[in-house]
């Protein structure tokens, strides 16, 4: 649940939460993974703002190989690391990037698995 404007909003990967597959998972291990995909995004938005990765950790280094493969495919970028909410359904989701991509507007809401 994510408070906004006073108002409670499940997220969509809260609502995605029983079809993933995650009951299984132990909890630690479930946020660790989650820790980790959000310094993963942080490393990734670095780069496309023009910061760079620097001090990224060494359990990043595959996300971040991933990565390097398209950075250069990206083109202009509309949309990075936004939240949106709906206020009738209470519902929100955070999408990734919205970017040209080999000149061709694309919307990318999981940077997880890049080759998609």
């Amino acid at each position: 649940m994510i408070e906004h404007n006073g108002k409670f909003f499940t997220t969509t990967t809260e609502c995605l939460q029983f079809c993933a597959g995650y009951n299984h998972v132990p909890a630690d291990i479930l946020r660790n993974a989650a820790d980790r995909g959000t310094r993963a995004h942080s490393a990734i938005a670095s780069t496309l703002k023009g910061l760079g990765t620097w001090g990224a950790d060494e359990d990043l280094q595959g996300y971040l190989n991933s990565f390097d493969y398209i950075k250069d495919k990206i083109g202009a970028i509309k949309v990075m690391e936004e939240r949106y909410f709906d206020d009738n359904l209470l519902l929100t989701g955070q999408v990734d990037l919205i970017a040209e991509f080999e000149k061709v507007p694309y919307l990318k809401t999981n940077f997880d698995n890049l080759a998609d």
